[in-house]
């Protein structure tokens, strides 16, 4: 027999249990709808993570620092070569990829930001002239490019490597070519009396192979990496300049973090900085280190060596102020903070 109370209570757990069916298509779809969103990520390092390279691992934290700044709502996908390197900031602005790294070095308008591949600058300095200079890189990237530069992501240190042993800078006349990483590099080489060509890095193993070049600056953990230990025997430390990298993010995509995520985001990527570059100069020493284990003789020039050819970095200097306008003079006046010169 049915009381009134009764009669409540079975007509409300009927409508409960009505509501429910009636409701749950609609609230998984909203759940689902505001789950998670899946954001692409193209890095600058073609080494494969989980390796013990030090640079490429920390190039891959990059992916938990986004996904923890978001609270979960991003899931980040690496994508490798989706996009070619010169293009990265835009398929990022078009948002083909939400964060991407890209060489400074590669697009002739980013020459303010390439300042490391200025010879005289000693590779443990240029954190501190970027930590000095990131905001005023900042606004110039979003006001050219309306994406967001995040951090940076540095290379291995950069090394002359030859099929000849080069103490000297006469030595290094002597090559028959040397295959350089970029414009300034290549300027101070040649002003230097350096025969130097450009040549795809695809290209480097059979030129060297065949004897049409005699060296290549790059790093040393590339030549292990490209096999071209097989086709050299010398890795010498001269003042041949530096590279690095931006990290960049969709506009969009960082306003879609919100305060709060942009915040923990660029809180992040201070230590993300940090350790990007002690990871590339500990994968510099693994490599140095399978280099000799692989019969490579490494030599370290003497210090009037280096500034015999460091010498010649005066036109490089001048031309890179001229090229790099307003922004140029700002980094100069860094570097020159830094340093304590007067370039």
């Amino acid at each position: 027999m049915f009381t009134p109370r009764r009669t409540i209570l079975s007509i409300g757990l009927f409508l409960f249990i009505a509501a429910c069916f009636i409701l749950t298509p609609f609230l998984s779809e909203a759940a689902s709808s505001g789950k998670v969103s899946t954001w692409y990520y193209q890095r600058s390092s073609s080494g494969k993570p989980n390796t013990g390279n030090p640079g490429v691992d920390s190039q891959m934290t990059l992916i938990d620092i986004i996904q923890k700044a978001s609270d979960g709502r991003i899931k980040v996908v690496l994508q490798e070569n989706l996009v070619k390197q010169p293009v990265l900031l835009d398929a990022v602005r078009k948002r083909t990829l939400e964060v991407a790294i890209m060489g400074t070095q590669i697009r002739a308008e980013l020459v303010p930001l390439a300042f490391a591949t200025l010879p005289v600058i000693p590779r443990e300095k240029i954190p501190v002239i970027l930590k000095k200079m990131k905001p005023r890189f900042q606004e110039f990237i979003e006001k050219e490019y309306g994406v967001i530069l995040l951090g940076f992501s540095f290379y291995s240190p950069q090394a002359l490597l030859t099929s000849k042993p080069v103490n000297t800078v006469e030595d290094m006349r002597k090559l028959k070519m040397v295959r350089t990483s970029g414009y300034e590099v290549m300027k101070f080489l040649t002003a230097a009396g350096v025969p130097t060509v450009t040549l795809r890095f695809g290209e480097v193993y059979t030129s060297l192979q065949r004897g049409m070049i005699e060296g290549v600056v790059s790093g040393v953990d590339a030549m292990m990496r490209m096999g071209w230990h097989e086709v050299t025997k010398y890795v010498s430390t001269w003042p041949v300049g530096d590279i690095y990298s931006g990290v960049f993010m969709n506009k969009d995509a960082f306003s879609e973090l919100g305060p709060d995520g942009q915040k923990k985001l660029m809180i992040a990527m201070e230590e993300f900085d940090r350790a990007n570059f002690e990871g590339a100069n500990k994968m510099d020493e693994i490599a140095q280190a399978m280099a000799q284990k692989a019969g490579i003789t490494v030599i370290n020039p003497t210090q009037a060596e280096k500034d015999k050819l460091l010498a010649y970095s005066g036109t490089v200097i001048e031309e890179w102020k001229k090229r790099s306008g307003p922004l140029g003079a700002e980094v100069m006046s860094a570097i020159n903070e830094v340093l304590g010169t007067n370039y």
